[in-house]
C-alpha cells in the first residue's frame, strides 16, 4: 500500500502493474488492488477502470 495514499499515484501505479511500466513487473492481481484502493480514495480514472 502506498505510505502516503494519493489516489492518482496509486492508480498510475497499477497502470505500471498492468502493462509492465517504468521497470516495474506486470502483475494483473495487484494492478486491479490498487485500481480499487484509488477508486476508494476518490480516483475517478480508477473508477472507471474494467478488469
Amino acid at each position: 500500500m502506498s505510505q502516503l495514499e494519493i489516489p492518482y499515484a496509486m492508480y498510475l501505479l497499477g497502470k505500471a502493474h498492468e502493462n509492465g511500466l517504468w521497470g516495474v513487473s506486470k502483475d494483473k492481481d495487484e494492478a486491479i488492488r490498487l485500481y480499487r484502493e484509488s477508486a476508494n480514495l476518490g480516483c475517478t480514472a480508477a473508477m472507471l477502470f474494467q478488469p
